[in-house]
């Protein structure tokens, strides 16, 4: 706790051995609420508890400085409280803050809540701890060959580009990640946020003489099947 001439700034108090940081999940006071001290003024979770933080003081609620679903470290200001003296609140409806701000033009960021931020740690340090498997599904390209087989010598008349499977294959993808937009996403460094992907730059493994390279197609899907293909 910090009292400054504007009031009092509440800090996250430490919340036991080994714990460094919490998730508020729910601010029990809004901006403008009077709070006296003791009283709980919001919830926090972390991986070995969840509790209730008392206000160090009475006063007005001035600011919320960070909103729920958001991770603080322990000893970051989280709110500010007036003087116990101060009668006049803020207005009941005072905007509260935005929980995510959205980097670059048409990505989407989403603030993880507490248990999907606990499973996307346990899942990543499974990836970078364990051996991984692959699934494979057999897939019925009988009309694919036979356009192919149809198309391919007029294709690479026109474009000089042999035709393979391999552009189909990619079109697909790409198909499959506009229907589930929720596998082009990535974490993160700290499992916090999750970041929606609008373009889709895909990864496709190409065996060389060097060993194994992986080209990016990048904006795969504003392409066609003849630039997928070069």
């Amino acid at each position: 706790m910090t009292t400054t001439q504007t009031g009092t700034t509440v800090v996250l108090p430490s919340l036991g051995e080994n714990v460094t940081e919490a998730t508020i999940t729910r601010w029990l006071k809004a901006r403008g609420d009077r709070v006296e001290a003791g009283e709980p003024l919001l919830e926090v979770a972390t991986d070995k508890v969840d509790t209730e933080i008392p206000s160090p003081a009475a006063g007005i609620v001035l600011d919320i400085l960070v909103p729920e679903h958001a991770l603080v470290a322990t000893g970051g200001a989280i709110a500010v409280i007036s003087d116990g003296g101060a009668e006049k609140a803020m207005p009941e409806h005072a905007p509260e803050p935005h929980p995510v701000a959205v980097s670059g033009t048409a990505d989407r960021v989403e603030t993880l809540p507490r248990i999907r931020r606990i499973i996307a740690r346990r899942m990543l340090e499974s990836l970078q701890t364990s051996a991984q498997l692959t699934t494979v599904v057999e897939v019925d390209v009988t009309e694919i060959a036979r356009l192919r087989n149809r198309e391919k010598e007029v294709f690479h008349h026109r474009t000089g580009v042999k035709l393979s499977f391999l552009p189909f294959f990619a079109a697909a993808a790409v198909e499959a990640l506009d229907e589930h937009p929720v596998i082009n996403s990535s974490l993160n460094t700290d499992c916090t946020e999750v970041t929606y992907h609008s373009a889709v730059h895909l990864g496709m493994a190409v065996d060389t003489d060097k060993g194994l390279m992986v080209t990016v197609i990048r904006d795969a899907g504003a392409l066609r099947i003849p630039e997928l293909a070069r």
